[in-house]
């Protein structure tokens, strides 16, 4: 239950229960909302019932993701999922495939770790807000900046790995990376396969300019949604 702890390491239902009812709701119902009013159940069994129910031993085929967001990056996780082999290919890069296939799906989980700390930093600087704490809200400002930051930088990994590894490209490396990025990362690269072809925004829809904050973030709060169940796909 990794995904129950936040990035500074509290416990998720500790910080749920100290939201705002309005807050708990709107968390409530992204993770899954399973009644009709607030007032008839608990909201934090809701999310328990939505984690068990992600726990079991259900078929990933018969999840119906909610956004168009959390559809493409399911299709393309299928796509990772179905890459083979060439025909002509020797044994040892079946292991290479596998490997950068599993490499891939840890990249995709990290940005959404990141993602839902970016959508708590949120809900925490809305609560400041509402406190009217000058303080309160620089640090929680701050923090939002900071998950955002991370957020785009752990897009940016998994795009740069998923067009080098699966697509072929050879990616342009910033001096953040250089050559300690390729040295740790080309040896996901398998050449028995033939090259796929994905979206330009890579884990994102074309629909969104990643170059831009706002987008990334408008791109969460669609998504976010979906991100149990596309866990399940990722299992």
């Amino acid at each position: 239950m990794g995904i129950l702890k936040d990035s500074d390491g509290s416990d998720f239902y500790d910080k749920f229960a100290n939201l705002s009812e309005v807050s708990q709701w709107h968390l409530a119902g992204n993770l899954g909302e399973l009644v009709d009013s607030p007032k008839n159940a608990n909201p934090e069994t809701n999310i328990k019932l939505k984690l068990w129910l992600n726990s079991a031993n259900i078929d990933s085929n018969e999840i119906k993701l909610k956004s168009p967001e959390g559809r493409y990056l399911a299709g393309l996780i299928k796509k990772i999922d179905d890459l083979q082999l060439k025909s002509d290919a020797i044994s040892q890069e079946k292991q290479k495939l596998q490997n950068a296939k599993e490499k891939m799906k840890s990249l995709i989980i990290e940005v959404f770790n990141d993602l839902r700390s970016y959508i708590y930093s949120i809900l925490d600087l809305s609560e400041a807000a509402r406190k009217g704490d000058t303080e309160l809200i620089r640090v929680k400002d701050k923090r939002r900046t900071e998950s955002h930051n991370k957020l785009i930088s752990s897009i940016n990994v998994a795009n740069r790995s998923l067009f080098w590894w699966f697509g072929g490209e050879e990616p342009v490396l910033d001096s953040k990376f250089g050559k300690m990025y390729e040295k740790q990362f080309d040896k996901y690269v398998c050449t028995a396969i033939e090259p796929v072809e994905f979206g330009e925004n890579g884990i994102i829809t074309a629909n969104y300019n990643i170059k831009e904050r706002k987008q990334i973030t408008l791109w969460a709060e669609q998504i976010y949604g979906d991100l149990m169940d596309l866990e399940i796909k990722l299992k």
